[in-house]
């Protein structure tokens, strides 16, 4: 997807900056619940299957990060891209904020963009112990939710595209639903990205073990 990979590098050289000062990412608290509206959920998507890419003896610490990611709450993220003039204008209209528009953008967005399922094929696989919530509203249900994860909770809000995030009030529905779910991911990151880095730490004992063996 043009310029996405580009994003989806800055996002994770950003995330090292506040992790980069310690040797053991392992003892590091850095339980992770992601909270992601609209296209960001398409750039956080592609970032970890890139952190998902990289081979235990890399240099750099993006394994690290995934292994460290607990929960990701999508909110109205079109998954699968969407359809219809008035669908495509709000992307153009939302994309223009960030980044130039450009007509490959635009067609990547579209419904079952090669570019869109190929993240989606690659999140899918990086994704096996993060759970996630995707909340729906204005966008098809279809694509803002994901066909086949069958760990991901799916909850509709009532509000459009730009008010599920924005509540009025403690007191309103919405509020107290994604409240109640960012609750129940935060409590249990510790013990959950504990265990993850049991298996991540295991696994790059043996690799270097492996190496070791062969030289």
């Amino acid at each position: 997807m043009a310029t996405t990979p580009t994003l989806a590098v800055e996002s994770v050289s950003r995330r090292r900056k506040y992790t980069n000062t310690r040797t053991s990412f392992s003892n590091l608290s850095l339980d992770n619940a992601v909270i992601i509206h609209d296209l960001g959920g398409i750039v956080l998507k592609q970032a970890l299957g890139l952190c998902h890419s990289e081979t235990v003896g890399s240099k750099n610490d993006f394994r690290d990060i995934l292994v460290s990611t607990h929960a990701v709450l999508f909110f109205g993220t079109p998954h699968f891209g969407v359809k219809g003039v008035e669908l495509l204008q709000t992307m153009n209209r939302l994309l223009s904020v960030y980044l130039k528009t450009t007509k490959v953008i635009v067609r990547n967005l579209k419904e079952n963009s090669s570019a869109l399922n190929n993240i989606q094929r690659l999140y899918t696989s990086a994704s096996k112990e993060i759970e996630a919530v995707l909340f729906y509203e204005i966008v098809p249900y279809n694509s803002a939710t994901i066909a086949g994860d069958r760990q991901a909770i799916e909850e509709g809000l009532d509000a459009d595209h730009c008010e599920m995030v924005k509540f009025p009030n403690s007191g309103h529905a919405n509020y107290a639903t994604v409240l109640s779910y960012l609750k129940q991911h935060v409590e249990g990151a510790t013990a959950g990205v504990a265990k993850k880095w049991c298996t991540e730490d295991a696994y790059r004992g043996s690799w270097t073990t492996g190496i070791a063996s062969n030289q």
